[in-house]
């Protein structure tokens, strides 16, 4: 997808989602996406989704391109790391461990915010 389609991407599925708030994720952030993601629509979803729940450790109220580049290094490591990719099975069970034990945490009361951070911390090491 173009720089454009992946815009219009992203609040198509901020729409979809029930988003308040079509702006959540800044033009500077969408073009980083769009361009780290090359267009690849399972890329542009997994980084806008770690976009997210580091803005939501965060409490930030908007995406910006600082937040869109500590998602980048999450996935990848630090800048210049060819070890870690989007496509990693380890990597990819990891996600699917975290977005499970973020839900399993909602679903039982538990501070989702804490736990978000203590994740984010995690993360970033």
């Amino acid at each position: 997808m173009s720089r454009e389609q992946v815009r219009d991407y992203i609040l198509t599925r901020l729409r979809i989602a029930g988003a308040h708030d079509l702006g959540l994720f800044s033009e500077q952030a969408q073009t980083r996406i769009a361009v780290h993601s090359r267009g690849i629509p399972r890329r542009v979803n997994i980084l806008c989704d770690h976009c997210l729940v580091l803005g939501y450790a965060d409490q930030r109220r908007r995406i910006e391109v600082d937040v869109v580049d500590q998602a980048i290094e999450a996935l990848e490591g630090p800048a210049g790391s060819r070890a870690r990719r989007f496509t990693s099975p380890v990597r990819a069970a990891w996600q699917r461990s975290f977005v499970g034990a973020v839900s399993a945490a909602g679903l039982a009361g538990t501070h989702l915010l804490a736990l978000a951070r203590h994740v984010r911390d995690l993360v970033m090491r």
